[in-house]
């Protein structure tokens, strides 16, 4: 029970640690970097796939 007690507050330790990095990154990138960011490349456009699903009625043979 003592292994797991310890364990868990590691995991703890180190996501809190993790979670300040990855706020004061956010702060910078969404916050203060767009001050200066001019993008001029193109639009992103995500990649899709069309899938047409067809039914075919009638007689089969």
């Amino acid at each position: 029970m003592l292994v797991v007690a310890i364990f868990m507050n590691m995991f703890n330790i180190v996501f809190g640690t993790i979670g300040g990095f990855v706020h004061s990154m956010r702060l910078c990138f969404v916050e203060f970097l767009p001050k200066w960011y001019d993008g001029n490349g193109r639009e992103f456009t995500p990649f899709t796939l069309k899938i047409e699903k067809h039914i075919a009625l009638g007689k089969m043979r």
